[in-house]
């Protein structure tokens, strides 16, 4: 199926329409919320998720009733990234600066083993870059007890706005005005209370410290 790009009404400049950039924006994040209806009421859910190419993979207990349900109805897929607070020199002029991905998809239940695997090895490398290579695969029992549901992203929209105030043309007050930026990263790793002295801080961890430290 061809990629629609859904359109808005508000403010059409800020949409992104270079698939690379949406990428980008999606590989960025470290989470994403899933929201759909279940017996007329609506539902969201925090979760964590994976893409390879054109795909997104989404994961969880095979007890969990969104897993139980989200390959019977259409889903909104959501991540968004704070970038700056705008302050404005009047009240309702004030904003943010923000990347979002909003995606439309009926996810399909993903029963081939090899796609299972790749896709939780995609969506554990979402959350820390090769951290999949350093720890231990699942084994078949917990492939069993996992649902994974993938989509492909094709009715979607992407935004962002990288600007000012906007308020320059209003009457001039006495007021600041201008942009927080809002500052991402990581802190140094705090090991588990049960885990070994001996065993050293990979190099996964080292290096989103290093990244975050840049």
């Amino acid at each position: 199926m061809k990629d629609k790009l859904l359109k808005f009404s508000r403010y059409p400049s800020r949409a992104v329409e270079d698939k690379d950039a949406v990428y980008a924006m999606l590989d960025e994040a470290k989470m994403c919320h899933i929201s759909y209806q279940f017996e007329g009421h609506p539902v969201m859910i925090p979760t964590i998720f994976g893409r390879i190419g054109n795909t997104i993979y989404l994961h969880g207990s095979v007890k969990s009733r969104s897993m139980m349900y989200i390959n019977q109805c259409e889903i909104c897929f959501c991540v968004s990234h704070l970038d700056d607070l705008v302050l404005a020199r009047t009240a309702l002029d004030h904003s943010m600066n923000y990347r979002s991905v909003i995606a439309y998809a009926k996810p399909r239940l993903v029963t081939e083993k090899q796609e299972k695997l790749k896709a939780l090895e995609a969506i554990i490398n979402q959350i820390l870059p090769a951290r999949w290579n350093e720890v231990d695969a699942p084994t078949d029992n917990d492939l069993a007890a996992t649902a994974v549901h993938a989509f492909e992203l094709e009715k979607f929209t992407a935004k962002q706005r990288n600007a000012g105030p906007g308020d320059e043309n209003k009457p001039q007050k006495d007021v600041w005005a201008g942009l927080v930026p809002l500052k991402k990263g990581f802190e140094a790793a705090v090991p588990d209370e049960f885990l070994d002295e001996n065993v050293p801080v990979p190099e996964s961890v080292k290096e989103l410290f290093r990244i975050s430290n840049k």
